[in-house]
């Protein structure tokens, strides 16, 4: 009779054991991911099939998006990805039709994105609007005479597309050696 209560005993132990490691197995995974879901969003210039993968890490959560435009002809366009670190992610997207062009304006981290391609023949650009790359620039060179510095990546957003000219705003910082100085910059 003890042995099988002690038989019982060491099998709901067992049972509850498994549960646990099992529970805590899934939680992590779903706490740090990757966990991929598909969310569909409709805009005027058709529907917006975002392909999300979710990641995180004891400092960050991250959000990759792909982004696929079925047009009001049924026809699939490839538009990009972005990168959020927040999940209202897909109220901070904007999509664009300019000429044959679609386009989304996404982020990259901190950085502005813009992703365009055209139905035809599929042609696609994607473009990062990152100020450690504006050194690179001949028009910001010309009234600048100090890089950004390197180890303040600062952030960028998209404040108008006028025509074919895409107005950003830039926020970067100079020096590398306190006092910083922080600049503000629309191109």
């Amino acid at each position: 009779m003890k042995s099988k209560n002690i038989k019982k005993g060491c099998g709901i132990t067992s049972i509850i054991l498994i549960i646990f490691i099992v529970g805590f197995f899934w939680m992590f995974k779903q706490a740090f991911g990757p966990t991929y879901k598909t969310v569909e969003i409709e805009k005027p210039l058709g529907k917006l099939i975002c392909k999300e993968k979710y990641t995180a890490d004891m400092a960050d959560v991250s959000y990759d998006i792909d982004f696929k435009l079925i047009d009001k002809n049924l026809d699939t366009i490839y538009l990009g990805n972005g990168i959020y670190n927040d999940d209202d992610w897909s109220k901070k997207i904007e999509l664009i039709k300019i000429n044959d062009w679609y386009g989304i304006i996404t982020n990259y981290y901190s950085h502005a994105k813009i992703g365009i391609a055209k139905k035809q023949n599929n042609e696609r650009l994607n473009i990062v609007f990152n100020p450690l790359e504006l050194k690179n620039d001949s028009i910001w060179k010309k009234t600048n005479e100090e890089n950004p510095a390197w180890v303040y990546e600062g952030s960028s957003k998209i404040k108008s597309i006028e025509g074919n000219q895409i107005k950003v705003e830039y926020k970067y910082r100079l020096g590398l050696y306190e006092p910083f100085v922080f600049k503000k910059t629309g191109c």
